[in-house]
């Protein structure tokens, strides 16, 4: 696993799960190795049940002992996988995974046969509590809430609390199938709570389900007393700029930041590029992939799965980079695709980029990824810090760099100094080194490469090539025009705090739509947009109880609602 010390929440945690009884409130930052920090120390203490000499040794079906609740199906494949890597050399110790999205059927079949580790999404978990009689709970001592935050804000408030009202109602056994006896375990349930924030609703979780518990954080000046002021800290390893750059040069400084990240030959392999919705994920990848492209360089073993969702990239290629292979996952993709996709973009040895949505966002532990691009700035800053917290992971370098318009959203940079120090990126100089390697399109338009050119020239062209093609590909304009009314109404779910920095009323929609190609705004929507903004912004009080409400579930809600895409954040 290429661990050679512990990062600082891992010599915080460790110990403590290892000698004492208590309930734990675990406080770590995105990428800092909590999974681990807890999953080591109770594998120890149940390999000790056979090595204890007072029964014999423990089997599949001697009892579920840790239960790990994540807040998304992803996040729940990722712990197993973990999982099961450190259990690969103790074959009598027996993991699973159950989340929404599965067979029910097989994974009850999976709890008869017998687990001792239970890894599950809130939902899933209570509709097993209530209808899987093989499942007992008996001899479970630690119950992991990851991702408390996150579980809180997804809505799961009900489903926890019926998972924890029902292992408190289940007596302690202490001896397991084959008279194993327990004793080496913990006299009373554990239960860990980790999150990257102590929000109001963190709070509530807490007092929920924690019963004095100890404050595990690796920052030392972080105390009880700072309990309502979130960890937005971004890890010290990892380089963040910013890029101001015009509208409607959007998707030509796009393309050319990733010709230029991919021009020196193996020093950048894997990058993340976050959009506001799926329709834009969908048009960007359709657009930047090579037009009859197929899967089997991203991948050895060919599946069906990711037919549709990893290809050869159009573009983004030089004579440095001349196999770039590129993906697209989210939320209104199905399980096994999602799994699937990340698997490869995981494995592939090859540059790749990962066009994505906020579902990946999350915990999401993808090996060595060298860049995150936000391309649309995150719903909130919490988010943000999500997102780039995809690279830099575990004492690794990583850059982040973020993508933002002249006008309002420059006031969002005080927002992002107020955490780290970024860099400005000028988005001449990016066009200038991207557009400098020579170009090939990979469809014929009236509009050419301008090779030798200017890069102010270069940029045109391009651009007016994606114009070009839109226009013969109906396919792709159609998908561009979703991209773009996704992509609108989105801008209009930030956070009530940060709205200012981005005011839907100050968005120049033609100019929007030339980042997707489109030479206009769709007949329509630019009416009716700014029309609701400029009537917000007269009566701001009065739609602020109608459409503007603060509330951040109520924001979300809409925002999935709006964007067709219910299954965006992967409920499980």
């Amino acid at each position: 696993m290429d661990l050679h010390r512990p990062t600082a929440i891992q010599q915080k945690v460790v110990p403590h799960l290892l000698s004492n009884n208590s309930d734990a409130f675990v406080r770590a930052e995105t990428g800092s190795g909590k999974t681990f920090s807890y999953l080591l120390p109770i594998i120890h203490r149940v390999l000790l049940l056979s090595a204890s000499g007072k029964g014999s040794r423990v089997h599949r079906d001697s009892g579920v002992f840790a239960i790990i609740i994540s807040p998304t199906r992803e996040l729940a494949k990722q712990v197993h996988t973990v999982l099961e890597q450190l259990l690969r050399p103790f074959p009598w110790l027996v993991s699973t995974a159950i989340s929404g999205g599965e067979s029910k059927k097989a994974e009850k079949a999976r709890i008869r046969k017998g687990v001792n580790f239970l890894v599950a999404t809130p939902g899933r978990l209570a509709d097993h509590i209530d209808n899987t009689k093989a499942l007992t709970l008996a001899t479970t001592r630690w119950l992991i809430l990851d991702e408390g935050d996150r579980l809180m804000e997804l809505g799961f408030e009900r489903d926890l609390e019926k998972i924890i009202f029902a292992l408190r109602g289940m007596p302690i056994a202490n001896v397991a199938g084959h008279d194993t006896t327990l004793d080496p375990l913990p006299d009373r349930r554990v239960t860990v709570l980790c999150s990257a924030t102590m929000r109001m609703d963190v709070q509530k979780l807490g007092e929920m389900s924690l019963t004095d518990a100890t404050l595990l954080a690796a920052d030392k000046g972080q105390d009880d007393d700072s309990e309502e002021q979130p960890v937005h800290k971004a890890p010290a390893q990892l380089h963040q700029s910013y890029i101001i750059v015009p509208s409607k040069l959007r998707l030509v400084t796009l393309i050319s930041h990733l010709r230029s990240v991919f021009s020196r030959r193996g020093r950048t392999m894997k990058v993340i590029v976050f959009m506001s919705c799926a329709d834009s994920v969908d048009y960007h990848y359709d657009l930047l992939r090579q037009p009859n492209g197929s899967t089997r360089s991203a991948t050895s073993n060919g599946t069906e799965l990711i037919a549709k969702t990893v290809c050869p990239a159009a573009y983004l290629t030089s004579a440095a980079s001349q196999e770039i292979i590129l993906h697209r996952m989210h939320g209104s993709l199905n399980q096994p695709t999602r799994t699937a996709t990340l698997r490869s973009f995981s494995a592939c040895e090859l540059p790749s980029v990962l066009f994505t949505t906020d579902v990946s966002s999350r915990g999401l532990d993808i090996p060595s990824v060298d860049l995150v691009v936000e391309y649309d700035p995150a719903f909130s800053f919490a988010d943000h810090i999500h997102r780039i917290g995809r690279t830099a992971r575990a004492g690794r370098p990583g850059d982040a760099v973020l993508f933002l318009l002249p006008g309002s959203e420059e006031g969002y940079v005080a927002v992002l100094k107020s955490s780290s120090s970024p860099s400005s990126l000028s988005y001449e100089s990016v066009l200038q080194k991207g557009l400098m390697a020579k170009f090939q399109f990979p469809t014929e338009t009236a509009s050419t490469p301008a090779d030798g050119s200017s890069y102010h020239e270069r940029a045109e062209a391009l651009q007016l090539h994606i114009e070009q093609r839109l226009l013969q590909e109906a396919k792709l304009l159609e998908l561009a025009r979703k991209g773009y009314r996704s992509h609108i109404r989105a801008y209009a779910t930030h956070v009530k705090d940060e709205r200012s920095h981005f005011d839907l009323s100050e968005l120049h929609l033609g100019h929007a739509a030339k980042s997707f190609g489109l030479r206009e705004a769709p007949g329509g929507i630019g009416a009716g947009i700014e029309s609701k903004a400029r009537k917000g912004a007269k009566d701001a009080n009065k739609k602020a109880a109608e459409d503007w409400k603060p509330s951040r579930d109520v924001l979300m809600s809409k925002s999935m609602k709006l964007m067709n895409a219910a299954d965006e954040f992967n409920i499980g």
